[in-house]
């Protein structure tokens, strides 16, 4: 299967930069610059054998401060490289207390995820999962991921579904007056083939 995967990455290498589709492009942030600086303890190029698809697939801690006036946190991340029309949504989270600023790897990550003891909510991802970790094709070379954080100036409940609400859900429902503040954290993968 690895080597169908490595074919099927080299043909489509060209495929990719889909950075027009990030949460952060739509209409609603035009004009708005990013004002959040967003960081994690680990290293922005992800070692796949620790963050990618095969375990422990750790979600890297991230760490920003709120803007005053927030009232709510929405997290997007995102993989732009995917050889697809728009780009692969990998973990959306939304319901994020103002006071919580930091995101530590045990909240999302497998197999028993701590988000909801913290009143974070579950948006949909590609494969309905908690977070999905970076699995760009092999051979497909580097591959982008955009954490996004939005900081909001009002609360999202009654406007998106309590849990399992879509990126079009959340985006319809923040407007451009609700934005106090984004920022994002770039993360990069890459996956070879797997040596014997």
């Amino acid at each position: 299967m690895d080597y169908i995967e490595r074919f099927i990455g080299k043909t489509f290498y060209n495929y990719r930069g889909r950075d027009a589709g990030l949460f952060t492009k739509q209409p609603q942030f035009e004009g708005i610059a990013p004002t959040i600086v967003v960081t994690s303890t680990v290293p922005e190029e992800l070692p796949a054998e620790y963050y990618g698809p095969k375990p422990p697939s750790l979600f890297p801690p991230l760490s920003w401060t709120n803007p005053e006036g927030t009232q709510e946190v929405v997290l997007v991340i995102q993989d732009v490289d995917v050889p697809t029309p728009s780009p692969a949504m990998h973990a959306m989270f939304y319901g994020i207390s103002p006071e919580i600023t930091t995101l530590p790897s045990e909240y999302f990550s497998r197999p028993n995820p701590t988000y909801a003891e913290h009143g974070i909510r579950l948006g949909k991802n590609l494969l309905g999962s908690v977070y999905e970790p970076p699995r760009p094709l092999i051979g497909h070379g580097t591959h982008r991921y955009f954490f996004q954080i939005i900081a909001l100036n009002k609360k999202l409940d009654g406007l998106v579904p309590a849990s399992k609400a879509t990126y079009s859900q959340v985006s319809k429902a923040i407007k451009k007056e609700d934005i106090v503040g984004w920022g994002q954290w770039i993360a990069k993968v890459e996956r070879n083939m797997p040596t014997k």
